[in-house]
């Protein structure tokens, strides 16, 4: 019996965690603001970045450490 009693309260404690979770959620984006210019503007130049060339790109260099010799 005890073990039940133990149990329900763990899981009301989940409940009760879970509910302020999104009480918590819900308050921090309650007065939401639109983006700011600033803000605009830079997501704007990331996505407008120049694609940089596979010769000019350290990452292919890495994909290749593991690659046989003369590969």
């Amino acid at each position: 019996m005890k073990v039940l009693r133990f149990l329900a309260w763990i899981a009301a404690a989940g409940v009760v965690l879970a509910a302020l979770t999104v009480i918590l959620a819900i308050a921090s984006n309650w007065q939401d603001v639109p983006p700011s210019a600033e803000f605009l503007r830079l997501n704007r130049l990331i996505r407008e970045r120049p694609r940089v060339a596979d010769r000019d790109n350290a990452f292919v260099y890495l994909l290749g450490i593991r690659a046989p010799a003369g590969t």
